[in-house]
């Protein structure tokens, strides 16, 4: 919970870096889209339409965040369209690819595996839809909202390892992760780097994947 305020502000600054994209009538081509233009400019699309794609869709964040968004984009004369594809990277490169084709005026997204939606940010770039990328820097796109997913796992570790300190005794611990998405795995290692560490009162009993609270309390629960 402690990291969720500044996921929060992110998700906001992503969605205002896309409407700042569909705000301009053409954008320079230069390095970051090899593959647009001949002449280095490009028309965007007359749709007012901004998508946003945060496949996380289990989580019970997902609709008030998905609220805001479209708060914001409303504000500012654009309509918003969402996805719910819930950790399906296939879905949620299909998703993205229809965007493109149904010519929004830009779209922002959290990839599952950034290898995957590079081609879809050079596509997008060259039929000059805008592209925001949250989280994972790629070298296609049009603007990058930056999360630092090891500074939250090793705070993560920090605050865990004080507190078996603080409260001594024999302790157990479960790790919980979700190494099957970058984020996660960068999260996880920059946790176990801090804990258990200097807590040698803590032994480590398992390490378990679960990426929503359901899955969590199940894990937790066994």
């Amino acid at each position: 919970m402690m990291n969720t305020p500044r996921k929060y502000l992110a998700i906001c600054s992503a969605i205002s870096a896309a409407l700042l994209l569909a705000s301009c009538g053409s954008v320079d081509g230069g390095d970051s889209s090899p593959s647009g233009e001949s002449d280095g400019t490009c028309e965007r699309s007359g749709e007012r339409v901004i998508g946003w794609d945060w496949p996380l869709s289990s989580l019970e964040i997902y609709e008030p965040f998905n609220s805001q968004v479209a708060d914001i984009a409303e504000e500012r004369g654009y309509e918003t369209v969402t996805t719910t594809n819930d950790g399906d990277l296939q879905q949620q490169v299909n998703d993205l690819e229809t965007w493109i084709t149904q010519g929004l005026t830009a779209f922002g997204t959290y990839a599952l595996e950034p290898s995957a939606i590079e081609p879809i940010g050079a596509r997008a770039l060259s039929e000059c839809v805008g592209f925001v990328s949250y989280g994972a820097e790629l070298e296609n796109q049009d603007a990058f909202i930056a999360f630092a997913w090891d500074q939250s796992g090793a705070a993560l570790g920090e605050n865990a390892r004080e507190w078996a300190i603080e409260n001594g005794g024999e302790l157990k611990a479960l790790i919980l992760h979700d190494r099957d998405i970058t984020a996660g795995r960068e999260r996880d290692d920059a946790l176990k780097e801090e804990f258990p560490g200097e807590a040698t009162n803590v032994e480590v009993v398992s390490e378990q994947r679960a990426n929503d609270t359901a899955s969590g309390e199940r894990v937790t629960s066994t």
